[in-house]
């Protein structure tokens, strides 16, 4: 397939990311902070429900990704997904930061109120990034033009971030709410839900599939699943995706009880740390995207690699705010390198799939390496979980004798392991070539020629 589908636009697709990352990033950036800090339920209770919460969405994610891919209808594959989750999301999210007064003063009535709606949040965010990350292969077939669809995608992820992190403190807990109080975080979650359902219904419309794709063979699920779980770059990418997800899975959760309690800090304070290093992120974009285009994808994401577990370190040492926006500034180098990089590399990974196997089955693939991604929830509960074995600290009303240290280790050492483990595994992976640069002259050794060989193409 050499063309891409006419009508397609890759502000309009990329747009959308704004809309998948507004609500999901609220839920990340504040829900610890809103059920433990805030309304007092126990920090092993929470990661026991988490740990449950990252089985089940690990588990849907395929079978969304397969449900996408043999759907064939007159509106597409994907779109009906994408409008289907952008409904659900929006209810979702809004429901999980309205607890109802009777039930925020029951333990069993909050921790079921909890398990129920950050689940089905979870899961329409992963029925509808099974479609929308879909896209970016199908749409975008020569890699150039993908990494400019992509600069778009995290762009606008960016500019979420800034909004669902960097702002929700201050908005939630000074202008549209107190300390001390949940009101903010709800009125907020209807303000995400409306405008973040209406992003991705208005990116939804204006995607145009190839239907030439519809003619394709409908993948059939076990015999995918096999095949994928048969590829090696499954597990390799997948388990350096999967470091890097939980680590910022980490830094998402974590950082405004990094602030109150590390850094001392307000929630002002909170928003300055995270303004900052997302701002510097969306500058970093642009010079991650010129070493992109000299150097490929395949060098650059490994060097972007290192880079952001690096960047952890001095966010150990940092004790109050200007010591704590110095460190994330090396955060914000590291993480916008694998922003830049990661999709091009994973989508790299898709063409190859679909060139061996003769079908497009991007949903389902994307959704398996959602499977170890997901699992992020085993690795936040478990963390969560050790900060009161080691630390003591269990909830805002008894955080123990030193949540300071706490939350310190929490968003400075654990990301660092994540990512150095992610960083060994990267080193030993052969990616794919580029598909308009096979056997380039610019391609390093790791891209050129076919991955597969000689082999048939099999259905």
């Amino acid at each position: 397939m050499d063309a891409e589908p006419a009508g397609t636009s890759p502000m309009r697709y990329g747009i959308g990311m704004f809309g998948t990352s507004l609500p999901i990033n609220l839920v990340k950036g504040s829900m610890l902070y809103v059920y433990v800090e805030l309304l007092g339920l126990d920090a092993v209770v929470y990661a026991a429900v988490y740990a449950v919460y990252g089985v089940l969405d690990a588990l849907d994610n395929p079978l969304f990704g397969h449900l996408s891919d043999r759907t064939r209808s007159r509106w597409g594959r994907r779109r009906p997904y994408l409008v289907t989750g952008a409904l659900v999301l929006a209810v979702t999210t809004v429901a999980l930061f309205s607890v109802p007064g009777p039930v925020a003063d029951s333990a069993v009535g909050l921790a079921v109120w909890f398990a129920v709606f950050a689940i089905t949040t979870e899961m329409a965010d992963s029925l509808i990034n099974a479609s929308y990350g879909a896209l970016l292969p199908e749409l975008f077939t020569h890699e150039r033009r993908r990494a400019t669809a992509n600069a778009v995608r995290q762009g606008a992820q960016l500019i979420a971030l800034v909004i669902a992190l960097a702002l929700t403190p201050v908005l939630a807990r000074n202008v549209l709410g107190t300390e001390g109080s949940t009101v903010g975080y709800g009125r907020l979650a209807v303000i995400f839900a409306v405008v973040a359902a209406a992003v991705i219904l208005w990116t939804a419309f204006g995607v145009r599939e190839d239907p030439a794709l519809d003619a394709e063979p409908k993948p059939l699920f076990f015999r995918s699943v096999r095949q994928i779980l048969s590829t090696s770059h499954f597990w390799t990418v997948g388990i350096v995706n999967a470091c890097y997800g939980s680590a910022m899975a980490l830094v998402l959760g974590g950082l405004q009880l990094y602030v109150h309690h590390t850094l001392q800090g307000s929630a002002l304070d909170a928003s300055i740390l995270q303004l900052v290093v997302i701002v510097v992120a969306i500058g970093m974009l642009s010079v991650w995207a010129a070493v992109v285009r000299r150097k490929g994808a395949a060098w650059t994401w490994r060097l972007a690699l290192p880079v952001a577990a690096v960047g952890f370190v001095p966010m150990y040492f940092a004790n109050d705010l200007l010591t704590g926006i110095l460190a994330g500034l090396t955060v914000a180098v590291g993480y916008s390198g694998v922003l830049a990089t990661n999709d091009l590399v994973i989508a790299r990974v898709l063409d190859a799939d679909a060139a061996r196997h003769g079908t497009h089955r991007s949903g389902l693939f994307l959704a398996s390496f959602g499977v170890l991604g997901r699992l992020n929830g085993l690795v936040t509960a478990g963390a969560l979980a050790s900060l009161a074995l080691w630390f003591g600290y269990r909830s805002g009303t008894d955080p123990g004798p030193d949540p300071g240290q706490a939350f310190r280790v929490y968003l400075s050492l654990y990301p660092f392991a994540l990512l150095v483990i992610g960083t060994t595994v990267s080193r030993f992976i052969r990616l794919p070539a580029a598909p308009q640069e096979t056997g380039s002259p610019e391609a390093g050794p790791e891209e050129t020629g076919s991955p597969y060989g000689p082999e048939p193409v099999t259905r």
